[in-house]
């Protein structure tokens, strides 16, 4: 059985548990404390609390455990639901490409794709060397390019230094104004101008890179953002 299919009912049902053993020991630990704090004869609070305290340690961990399992269920949640996300947007993708173009025209299409291809193709994109140049799908403007890892992020340090910093905002087409590679990305219009970031926590954009295909079914790695733009750039997001 993979594990991994089930963990989330798991989470459900260790928090479930959790909560009811929280809820079992924080009664205990309050009769308990009353009694300590009659036998030591506590009078202040200060007294009060260093005598009830040790009784309420069982149930303060039970509660800590249960939070930690809430919170690991809700990013496995998060996890899955972006995977489907990403395979339903593959399958859309597929089913317009074969909508509007003949089998000539798709093989035809694929075997330049394969040509163009850099010899190496990380699949992994959590190992391997930062400097190592792959094929990129940007999903927010569904466009390819050809970059490293440290390429990307020089580029995305460059837009929170040079334009967030500066102006406590900036817009997507901004950002591709930062990519400086052999495949540029340049502005999109106006969903770029109206789609940006603030600068939030001393924080801009965080890359999400993951593995994918192409609209063509070829392997290549996914740009996303753990934090997309906004909305409203254009309206200083109101």
């Amino acid at each position: 059985m993979n594990l991994k299919n089930i963990s989330p009912k798991i989470y459900a049902g260790v928090a479930i548990l959790g909560v009811g053993v929280t809820s079992y020991l924080t009664a205990k630990g309050a009769l308990t404390a009353e009694k300590r704090i009659q036998e030591k004869g506590a009078v202040t609070k200060k007294e009060k609390f260093r005598a009830a305290f040790p009784c309420y340690i069982p149930a303060l961990a039970s509660a800590c455990i249960t939070s930690a399992t809430i919170i690991g269920g809700f990013n496995e949640l998060i996890r899955k639901n972006t995977q489907l996300a990403m395979a339903y947007g593959f399958g859309q993708t597929m089913i317009r490409l074969y909508s509007e173009r003949t089998p000539v025209e798709i093989r035809k299409q694929v075997a330049e794709e394969v040509m163009q291809m850099p010899e190496i193709i990380e699949l992994d994109t959590t190992s391997g060397p930062e400097d190592m140049v792959i094929k990129f799908t940007d999903y927010l403007s569904d466009r390819e390019f050809h970059a490293s890892r440290k390429q990307v992020k020089n580029s995305i340090d460059e837009f929170t230094e040079t334009v967030l910093k500066t102006n406590g905002r900036g817009s997507l087409n901004q950002l591709y104004l930062c990519f400086h590679n052999p495949d540029e990305l340049g502005p999109i219009g106006y969903t770029g101008d109206v789609l940006g970031w603030e600068y939030v926590n001393d924080q801009g954009p965080i890359p999400l890179i993951s593995p994918g295909f192409d609209k063509y079914g070829l392997p290549c790695t996914i740009l996303d953002y753990v934090n997309p733009p906004k909305d409203g750039y254009d309206n200083n997001f109101a």
